[in-house]
C-alpha cells in the first residue's frame, strides 16, 4: 500500500488510542465488601473492574481485606495484586470481537479521511459512498454493543 506518510501516523494515532480506551479500566466501582463470612459482611474493599469500549468485554471483582483499597484507587484503577484477589472474572468473546471490528473499520475510515486531505484528492462517489457505509457500521456496531457487554 502506497499511503502518505500522514496516514500512517494517523492510523498509528487511531490504533493507539483504541488500544487506551480498551487496555485501561478507567472508572472502577468502589465500596466495601458485600460477600458474607459466617452471615457477616467482612471489614474489606471491593473494586468493579470494566474493560472495553464500545463493548465492555472483561469485568472483573477485586477484593481485599484492606479498607483503604478504595482510597488509593482513585478514578484510575492501577494493578493491587499484592493487595488483594480476584473473585470473579467474565470475558466476552463476542464483544472482543466487536470492539477490534470497531477499532479496525474507525481506523479505516481515518486513514481514508487522511488521504482525502493529505494527499489532496479530490473527494469522489466512491469515497463519500466508502465513508457513509464505515459510519452507518460504526454506529450499528455502537448500539449493538450495549447487548454483547459483560457485567458481573
Amino acid at each position: 500500500m502506497n499511503l502518505h506518510w500522514k496516514t500512517w501516523l494517523a492510523m498509528a494515532a487511531a490504533l493507539s488510542i483504541f488500544a487506551l480506551l480498551n487496555l485501561h479500566c478507567w472508572r472502577p466501582g468502589t465500596g466495601g465488601r458485600r460477600d458474607l463470612v459466617d452471615g457477616k459482611h467482612p471489614r474489606g474493599s471491593e473494586l468493579e473492574l470494566y474493560y472495553g469500549w464500545p463493548s465492555c468485554y472483561r469485568a472483573e471483582l477485586f477484593r481485599s481485606d484492606d479498607p483503604t483499597l478504595m482510597m488509593r484507587a482513585g478514578p484510575f484503577y492501577f494493578s493491587l495484586n499484592d493487595d488483594g484477589w480476584v473473585a470473579s472474572r467474565y470475558v466476552g468473546w463476542l464483544a472482543i470481537g466487536l470492539d477490534l471490528s470497531f477499532a479496525l473499520i474507525a481506523t479505516v475510515l481515518v486513514a481514508l479521511c487522511s488521504e482525502v486531505i493529505n494527499c489532496e484528492r479530490r473527494l469522489t462517489g466512491v469515497s463519500i459512498f466508502i465513508a457513509l457505509v464505515l459510519v452507518l457500521i460504526l454506529v450499528a456496531e455502537y448500539y449493538l454493543s450495549g447487548s454483547l457487554d459483560v457485567y458481573l
